[in-house]
């Protein structure tokens, strides 16, 4: 990997110790060159259904993003062709971490993603799977929140219907991109060199999920770069 820059990420945990992720443009291009998830990533650059949300969307996360969540428990929005109003109060021109404070007050965009999560989650929709597919919704605004990621940031994210924990913990993470926003926009540049056009929501997200995984490949070139450059 021909880097210009080694990027470090400085992050503030809801639980435990201040946490440093260093060599995270290394991860996320490691992330993004190896893992199947490269096809979930293409799906939400080409959604044609941004307002609503459609059997491809839960197709596309349990196909490439290990999700295991089945068609029944969506019917009440893939059975209907009409756009959510929860999402149409989220414009598609949102970024979480680049969105000015005074903006985000403004336009009140936490009660808003309350308001979607509440909408959209519920009985076997929780956090993981419901964030996954509004991802791919609104890419630059919206975080996966697996158990992975919650883990590293010091909680927990349960499957239940708890849309308020997801609020907040989305909340949060916009608080550590704008304070890390000079090195994802490097991370990001980087990766654009080497063809993978993504958001500094998803570069985030997958250094998150890389660094918290404790076996696999993942870890073990985590570990590597630990001892290469550590």
């Amino acid at each position: 990997m021909d880097h210009h820059v080694h990027v470090d990420l400085k992050l503030v945990t809801l639980k435990g110790e201040p946490l440093t992720i260093s060599y995270a443009d290394d991860l996320a291009e490691f992330f993004f060159r190896t893992n199947v998830s490269y096809r979930y990533d293409e799906w939400a650059k080409a959604d044609a259904h941004r307002d609503r949300i459609t059997a491809g969307d839960v197709s596309a996360i349990n196909q490439t993003m290990a999700a295991r969540s089945s068609a029944k428990h969506w019917t009440k929005f893939t059975d209907s062709d009409a756009d959510l109003d929860c999402l149409l109060g989220l414009s598609r021109d949102w970024d979480l971490f680049e969105m000015s404070d005074a903006a985000w007050r403004e336009h009140d965009v936490e009660t808003r993603l309350g308001d979607t999560f509440e909408a959209t989650m519920g009985p076997y929709r929780g956090a993981a799977v419901v964030t996954k597919v509004l991802h791919i919704k609104r890419p630059a605004l919206i975080p996966v929140c697996d158990s992975i990621v919650a883990n590293v940031l010091g909680t927990s994210l349960s499957d239940s219907a708890d849309w308020k924990s997801t609020r907040d913990f989305v909340v949060h993470l916009r608080r550590q991109g704008q304070a890390n926003l000079e090195g994802l926009r490097t991370i990001q540049g980087q990766l654009a060199g080497a063809g993978f056009d993504r958001t500094l929501v998803r570069i985030l997200d997958s250094v998150l999920w890389t660094f918290g995984l404790s076996d696999g490949p993942y870890a073990v070139f985590r570990v590597w770069l630990e001892r290469v450059y550590g």
